[in-house]
């Protein structure tokens, strides 16, 4: 049958309408499940997918460090120089166990605590890892009030994200803390979060069991312990209502009087309100003092505190990656266990020593704690607090 002319463009006419069908179908499958994916695990340059051979080299991650002075420089002051060794102490950890570059962003308002860290990781720097930088401390001229609560500048931890208007996302950790795992683990959490989730924290507070005038989160009695933070700063600046400074004002101006741990007590109040937006942090990344003994400063005391217990069950499973010690437990006056792993990190030359010798001195060292009947009712007394403290370097 002979086919005219018409019937040929009309022919023609239907299979390009089909084939625009199928195009506008794919598109639409694109925009409706592969692009928000992709936005979700690739939101800036900051946050990067799992490193592979191929791929470019990882950007440092960022990691905030607050400490601040009431005083001037004074080369005999204890207190200054145990602030000094702490900070310079757990970058030095934190340095040993991961390959990834660090950008170190000081938040201080003395220029004399930036130039001790400098010259204690100086080594550090050499190597090339880690980049320690000053930014001076910044408060909102409403907010400036915040800055003696509790601890100076405690609460600036809260205010990175407008300190660093340009970064998308880091860590931000206490002085008194020892890393024994790789810090690239720790940001890895935040491939984890969902499309709402702007920050992480532990929930292992168990001084919560004794608040009762504000809301705190997690399971009752125990709350979100702000040593350690993962924070999606851009998230956290887009928040709905005004951004995450405007969630602070309002927290601050309703309960300012009542916030006696500051930072810490703001956060569980914000979380606790909107759990959305949280994603727990296992306590194994934030392993603390009241953890492994009975915070004997609660009155009354807390019920489920007790010698000899562990309350990080995971970390009698795997290890822990992080000590904190909270509390002074670092000091002279300090957790007797606790104090002699940070002596340890302190002590000890890292250069030439691999993770099982490291493994093998430690243990020695809290093996050395356990056996002395003096120290029955601290964190000695749990048991199996030699594999708890230690386990994490054997993998």
């Amino acid at each position: 049958m002979k086919v005219s002319s018409e019937q040929v463009a009309l022919i023609a006419i239907l299979k390009w309408r089909k084939l625009q069908t199928l195009c506008m179908s794919f598109l639409v499958f694109v925009l409706i499940f592969l692009l928000p994916t992709y936005y979700n695990i690739n939101e800036s340059d900051a946050i990067q997918s799992p490193e592979s051979s191929t791929q470019k080299p990882p950007n440092p991650i960022p990691i905030f460090i607050v400490s601040c002075s009431t005083e001037e420089k004074s080369p005999q002051n204890e207190g200054q120089l145990n602030m000094i060794s702490q900070i310079t102490t757990m970058l030095k950890t934190i340095n040993y166990f991961t390959t990834r570059h660090l950008t170190i962003y000081l938040i201080t308002n003395k220029l004399w605590v930036y130039e001790e860290v400098k010259k204690g990781v100086e080594d550090l720097e050499h190597e090339g890892n880690i980049n320690v930088l000053m930014q001076e401390v910044w408060y909102p001229e409403d907010l400036a009030d915040m800055v003696n609560q509790f601890k100076i500048c405690a609460t600036a931890k809260i205010l990175v994200h407008e300190m660093f208007p340009t970064v998308d996302a880091g860590i931000v950790l206490d002085t008194d803390i020892v890393v024994m795992d790789d810090i690239t683990n720790l940001w890895n959490n935040f491939h984890k979060f969902d499309s709402a989730q702007m920050a992480a924290l532990a929930p292992v507070e168990s001084h919560y069991s004794n608040v009762h005038n504000f809301p705190y989160y997690g399971p009752v009695g125990m709350g979100l312990n702000a040593g350690v933070i993962l924070l999606n700063m851009t998230r956290m600046r887009r928040m709905v209502g005004g951004g995450f400074t405007e969630a602070i004002r309002v927290v601050w101006h309703k309960y300012a009087d009542k916030l006696h741990l500051a930072e810490q007590d703001m956060l569980n109040i914000i979380f606790a309100t909107s759990p959305r937006y949280l994603y727990e942090l296992s306590c194994t990344w934030n392993y603390h003092t009241w953890q492994c003994r009975p915070d004997g400063t609660e009155n009354p005391p807390i019920g489920r505190q007790k010698i000899g217990l562990n309350m990080c069950p995971e970390a009698a499973q795997t290890g822990i990656s992080l000590l904190h010690g909270n509390c002074a437990a670092f000091s002279r006056s300090g957790d007797p266990l606790l104090r002699s792993v940070y002596s340890y990190w302190k002590g000890v030359d890292l250069r030439e020593k691999n993770k099982t010798m490291v493994y093998e001195e430690l243990r020695r060292v809290v093996e050395d704690i356990i056996v002395r009947p003096q120290y029955s009712k601290t964190c000695a007394a749990v048991p199996g607090v030699a594999d708890i403290i230690t386990n994490r370097l054997r993998q």
